[in-house]
């Protein structure tokens, strides 16, 4: 079956960045078959969001479809309804706030034409971009450094991803109807909708992590939080004790179910691993202390 593919942009009352992020799906080397918006509760998204992407797109259009809802929806429920609406065999999620460089749709289809039917989960490299707000729509970039750097090229490391959320949804493509045989995108969960799915994704089936140009994971530094401005915020800096909590009531969830079972699952090797983890800090620790000890004792007996 030839590969088609369909890219769901979620956003809320962020023009400025919306209109950043669809200029980049558009100036794709590679067209996109289908931009599906789902606009969460906001406002409508403005004339020149659309309109400068628009007429700046050299070549066919892909298929587009908004999506307005009434009510902001959880994360992975707004994910899903762009899900159900697709109509591509690989799909992927890109936030309004991050970018795709001009090459990504290329280099996916040739890494697809390799690893298709055999993966249902394919991931970039990713960089994470610190950036700042000039104003109301510019963005001045900050910092830039390559996440992850310890993750290879090659199959994606399932018992990693099972304790951890390593990928952002920007740098992944999903077999579609992999991801709906799963129910798509938790819908229960405030955040780390697609840690939940990536999990359950990759215990069924394989994923990779192809080589290539590393796509753009922005985020809006500390120095911004204090504006309330929709514009700076982002879940992962405004909400990052909303994602500690909500992993640890995962995997707490995870346990009980796997414990109840009686079966030895994911979630206790998650928890293995951890222990494992922390015996491992606290021997480091425990080792530190006794070298200064003894560094101490030497110098207390040359006095």
């Amino acid at each position: 079956m030839p590969v088609k593919l369909s890219v769901i942009v979620r956003t809320y009352d962020r023009p400025a960045l919306l209109k950043r992020a669809l200029t980049g799906i558009l100036q794709q080397t590679h067209p996109v078959d289908e931009l599906i918006l789902v606009n969460n509760g906001g406002r409508p998204p403005s004339p020149t969001a659309w309109e400068d992407p628009l007429q700046a797109k050299k070549g066919a259009l892909p298929l587009i479809t908004v999506i307005d809802v009434p009510e902001p929806l959880p994360l992975g429920a707004a994910a899903n309804l762009g899900l159900r609406s697709a109509t591509g065999n690989w799909i992927a999620f890109h936030d309004d706030d991050d970018r795709w460089p001009d090459t990504y749709v290329a280099e996916t289809l040739e890494a697809l034409s390799r690893l298709e039917p055999q993966v249902a989960l394919l991931a970039a490299p990713v960089e994470q971009v610190l950036e700042e707000p000039l104003g109301f729509s510019e963005f001045q970039e900050t910092f830039r450094f390559r996440l992850r750097p310890d993750l290879l090229p090659g199959s994606l490391p399932l018992a990693q991803i099972l304790s951890h959320n390593l990928l952002p949804p920007i740098a992944l493509w999903y077999r579609r109807q992999a991801l709906l045989d799963l129910g798509g995108y938790a819908e229960d969960v405030p955040v780390l909708e697609d840690w939940v799915a990536n999990r359950a994704l990759l215990l069924k089936h394989p994923g990779w992590l192809r080589s290539g140009t590393p796509v753009e994971y922005r985020v809006r530094s500390a120095k911004s939080l204090d504006d309330t401005q929709p514009e700076r915020r982002n879940t992962v800096t405004t909400r990052l004790n909303q994602h500690l909590q909500t992993r640890q009531v995962l995997l707490d969830r995870w346990l009980r179910d796997e414990l109840h079972s009686g079966k030895f699952g994911p979630a206790l090797y998650t928890l293995l691993l951890e222990n494992q983890a922390q015996s491992m800090r606290e021997a480091f620790d425990q080792t530190l202390i006794q070298r200064v000890l003894r560094k101490i004792r030497r110098k207390v007996l040359r006095t």
